[in-house]
């Protein structure tokens, strides 16, 4: 027979889970060893982590949904996939032969042609 268990309340284990603490700092609020947290309340922290993403995503959700342009970029970029493109010759100050011109606006191109690539995992 073993130690007794030491009490820890689940419930504060979820809410530190919830605010993303790392195990150990949950264990070191708590008291524990994370080895003790991991064993007792492994599924009590993946709730309590994927509970606090889910209300941090929600946040985001609702601040670009009234018009919070930082936000509402953010999730274009993150949830949507979408992409700033920058075409390369409004922004140049250098000035090429239109031999040079090709050349630069064919690498342009084959770099962004292997980042699609990387970014479909290799497809296409």
């Amino acid at each position: 027979m073993g130690r007794p268990l030491k009490p820890i309340d689940p419930e504060k284990v979820r809410l530190l889970a919830m605010v993303q603490c790392t195990l150990e700092e949950i264990a070191a609020a708590l008291h524990c060893s994370e080895a003790t947290l991991i064993r007792r309340f492994a599924s009590v922290i993946k709730e309590g982590r994927a509970e606090g993403r889910t209300s941090i995503r929600r946040k985001q959700m609702e601040l670009a949904m009234r018009g919070n342009v930082a936000m509402l970029i953010w999730v274009g970029k993150t949830v949507l996939g979408q992409r700033e493109m920058v075409d390369v010759r409004e922004h140049s100050t250098v000035s090429f032969s239109p031999d040079e011109e090709n050349r630069v606006l064919e690498a342009a191109a084959q770099e962004w042609a292997a980042r699609q690539r990387a970014d479909s995992g290799g497809e296409g």
